[in-house]
């Protein structure tokens, strides 16, 4: 597995978990364990945290990601704007490199087990 992989999948554990299975965009509870983590732009955007919420298989997958709703659900949560803000990093984002992976996945490797610690 590669180090971006082991990123992602600490990541969508996170986000997932803290959502406790709650869906993003439809909003109905499964186990966190059952659900995915969607994005709402696709590209160079994994570690943008307002880009990818828990959402449950079928609006994820079968729905391709439910955007009109999700894009309804990030302006509640975030204001007017994050659309732009989105589309603008979007463009502006990059890969991260090997070391920026390091340090991305030493802090979320702690988030993970502060959460470990509330359950």
């Amino acid at each position: 597995m590669s180090l971006k992989d082991e990123c992602w999948k600490i990541q969508s554990e996170i986000i997932r978990r803290k959502a406790k299975g709650v869906c993003f965009t439809c909003k109905e509870k499964k186990d966190w364990k059952d659900c995915d983590a969607g994005h709402f732009k696709h590209g160079c955007m994994d570690f943008v945290r307002k880009n990818v919420h828990c959402q449950c298989k079928k609006c994820n997958k079968y729905l391709h990601g439910n955007l009109d709703v999700y894009a309804l659900r990030l302006i509640e949560n975030y204001g007017n704007g994050i659309i732009e803000e989105l589309d603008k990093l979007k463009w502006t984002s990059y890969e991260p490199n090997y070391e920026e992976l390091q340090i991305l996945r030493a802090n979320i490797k702690e988030e993970l087990a502060q959460i470990n610690d509330q359950d």
